[in-house]
């Protein structure tokens, strides 16, 4: 199933899935991490398309208006606060377990497809995923507060020696509604 949602994925990015060398256009993977140290928020991890391979990728740390729930649920739009960290290595795109230095645990949320991404004065990133039985599609902006906004008052640390203003705002919008698998599948056995 995550193969066959893959393999669409792949003809939405490159437009020639049977190609032989179609395993270097691979689209761009991310995953979202719930990490509970040094407080709970997810980690979003994500290869810029164009840039797989990489060892370092962008990551940000967010922090979803209800901690408790889903930072990109399928059923409605949701925002919170982002927190640019430094670049972590790739292999947290499949890794879940305890983190180095005593720095607690993460689990994978979700993961999936980086469709595309706009950068700019703010960055729109489109996302695909599998949940709860159908492909997830959205987009994802991550851009600045507005000059007075509460988060920019809110103040964390990556290193925990000192603190790092975060000025950044996530906005996730699902598309219209959730692709069932048969529909995936389906859309797949057609070429589409």
């Amino acid at each position: 199933m995550a193969e066959a949602n893959l393999r669409m994925d792949r003809k939405l990015v490159s437009g020639d899935a049977g190609d032989p060398g179609a395993e270097d256009l691979r689209p761009a993977r991310f995953a979202l991490l719930r990490h509970d140290w040094p407080e709970p928020h997810r980690d979003l991890i994500l290869e810029w398309p164009g840039e797989r391979g990489r060892e370092l990728l962008a990551t940000w740390a967010l922090y979803p208006e209800h901690a408790e729930k889903e930072a990109f649920p399928a059923d409605r739009a949701t925002s919170g606060r982002a927190v640019p960290l430094p670049p972590h290595r790739a292999v947290y795109l499949e890794y879940e377990g305890p983190v180095s230095g005593n720095r607690g645990h993460v689990s994978r949320e979700c993961a999936g497809v980086v469709v595309r991404v706009e950068r700019g004065a703010s960055i729109r990133i489109d996302l695909h995923f599998e949940q709860a039985g159908g492909l997830v599609e959205g987009t994802l902006r991550i851009s600045r507060a507005a000059v007075g906004a509460r988060s920019l008052s809110i103040r964390v640390s990556h290193t925990h020696e000192r603190p790092a203003a975060s000025c950044m705002v996530f906005a996730w919008e699902p598309s219209s509604r959730t692709r069932p698998a048969d529909e995936v599948n389906g859309a797949e056995a057609q070429g589409r």
